[in-house]
């Protein structure tokens, strides 16, 4: 956690000290960095408020499809998770749970990503990255979009607090499968595998 605000601080100190020419002629990049920068935070952000919540709110249900509820039920008492909601929004069901939970070696071999994407995951998944390292790499890799970014964010922002490869791989495949259907499907998965796990 401390490495995320030390990095945010490092952020807004070069964004500050920034030469008013290099500011000029790099505008265009840096305005693309401080967005994906700011929605992957912000999805982080919503996902620890959304965490916070059940934690108060913790029944200690037992089943899954109780935990299930309780933190859908929570999310959407979050304007900021509503929002991100499409009207078709469904959370994850035991059945994906339990899918990824048993096979979550093979889902992570056939990912449907380019060798870049790739290659990054693997390094925040099989390794003890550094999260500054990692995020320079993903903000100066020229081949991702946006959204590719934001997601590699988001799922190192997930991992570099546990040092467990079968638990990393389990939230990141959980949170790639849920940014493939929403914003909302990736911060309800990557909440509820920390519950899990």
């Amino acid at each position: 956690m401390k490495k995320k605000y030390t990095l945010l601080l490092i952020t807004l100190c070069f964004a500050c000290n920034t030469d008013s020419n290099e500011f000029t002629t790099n505008s265009s990049s840096q305005n693309e960095y401080k967005a994906h920068l700011k929605s992957s935070s912000s999805l982080w952000s919503l996902q620890t408020d959304l965490m916070k919540l059940y934690n108060v709110n913790n029944s200690n249900p037992v089943l899954l499809t109780e935990k299930i509820a309780l933190l859908d039920s929570l999310a959407n008492s979050l304007p900021e998770f509503v929002n991100l909601k499409s009207t078709q929004y469904v959370p994850i069901t035991t059945y994906e749970v339990d899918d990824i939970q048993n096979n979550y070696d093979q889902i992570y071999q056939n990912l449907n990503r380019t060798p870049e994407f790739l290659n990054i995951l693997d390094t925040i998944i099989l390794t003890d990255f550094d999260f500054n390292s990692i995020q320079i790499e993903i903000e100066n890799e020229v081949s991702f979009s946006e959204n590719e970014k934001e997601l590699l964010l988001f799922i190192a922002y997930n991992s570099d607090d546990k040092w467990d490869i079968n638990w990393k791989k389990k939230r990141g495949i959980s949170i790639i499968q849920g940014y493939n259907l929403s914003k909302a499907h990736a911060v309800f998965n990557a909440a509820l595998f920390s519950i899990l796990d």
